[in-house]
C-alpha cells in the first residue's frame, strides 16, 4: 500500500481533498490540525459508510500511510476511536459532541423566525449546506445575517416593492456568499429612503389653504380708502 502511494507522488497525482478547520470546536476537543482534518475525513466516511481506503484518504488528506497510522493512534489514545479493528472504524461519538446541537439549532433558530417557517427551498439540502458553513463560522453570525436579511426584505415590502424570501440553498452556496453580504447596511439604507418618500408623500398630500377671490369692485372701494387716507 506504501509503495502505490509512493508511486502516486511519483506520477504526480494531486491531492483532491480540502478541509475547514473550526478552530473553536479543534481547541475544545483537544486536536491540532493533522488530528482534526483526518478525524473530520474518518467522520464523514463513516457517515457514508465508505471504506478507509489508505489511497483514497492520501488523496482526500495529503496524509501518507506512517502519517495515518500515527494520527488514527492518536485518536483512539484521545477516545475518539474504538481499538477495534473495523473498516469503517467505529467511532465513540466524541468528535460529535461539539456539534450536536447544529440540528436544533438550524431548525429552531435559522429555519424560523419568531416561531415560524422563514426560508423556502429544500430542508434537508439546505440543512447539509448551513452544517458546513458552521464549521467556518458561529451560530451567532450565521443567525444575525439571516435576521438582517429579513429586516432588508421587510424594508423593500415596506417600501412598496413585492420582495420574496430566497431559497435558503441559493443563500446558504458558498459560491453565493449570500450570508457575508452586508444586509444590515442594505436594510438602513432603503428604511431611511421610506422616511424620506413618507415625508414626500405626507407634504404631497397637505392641501394648500384657500385664498378668498377678491372682485373688481372690492379691489377698488380698498384703493379708494388707501388713497384717502
Amino acid at each position: 500500500m506504501k509503495n502505490r502511494i509512493e508511486e502516486m507522488k511519483v506520477g504526480k497525482v494531486n491531492i483532491i481533498g480540502s478541509s475547514t478547520i473550526n478552530h473553536t470546536a479543534r481547541i475544545e476537543l483537544g486536536l491540532n490540525c493533522s488530528e482534526y482534518v483526518l478525524m473530520d475525513y474518518v467522520q464523514r466516511s463513516v457517515d457514508h459508510k465508505r471504506s478507509l481506503d489508505v489511497v483514497e484518504t492520501y488523496k482526500q488528506t495529503g496524509f501518507g500511510i506512517d502519517e495515518q497510522t500515527a494520527l488514527l493512534k492518536t485518536l483512539v489514545l484521545k477516545g475518539f476511536i474504538f481499538p477495534e479493528v473495523a473498516d469503517p472504524p467505529f467511532l465513540t461519538g466524541k468528535w460529535l459532541t461539539v456539534f450536536t446541537d447544529v440540528e436544533r439549532e438550524f431548525n429552531e433558530l435559522f429555519w424560523k423566525l419568531d416561531g415560524k417557517v422563514f426560508w423556502t427551498g429544500s430542508k434537508k439540502k439546505s440543512y447539509g449546506m448551513y452544517y458546513k458553513l458552521r464549521k467556518e463560522y458561529s451560530k451567532e453570525f450565521m443567525i444575525e445575517a439571516r435576521d438582517d436579511y429579513a429586516r432588508l426584505l421587510k424594508a423593500e415590502n415596506d417600501g412598496g416593492f413585492d420582495r420574496r424570501v430566497m431559497m435558503a440553498e441559493r443563500w446558504l452556496l458558498k459560491a453565493n456568499e449570500y450570508y457575508l453580504v452586508d444586509w444590515k447596511g442594505l436594510a438602513e439604507q432603503r428604511e431611511t429612503e421610506n422616511t424620506k418618500n413618507r415625508y414626500k408623500m405626507k407634504k404631497t398630500d397637505e392641501k394648500p389653504e384657500k385664498s378668498e377671490s377678491v372682485t373688481a369692485d372690492q379691489r377698488h372701494k380698498s384703493y379708494e380708502q388707501d388713497r384717502d387716507q
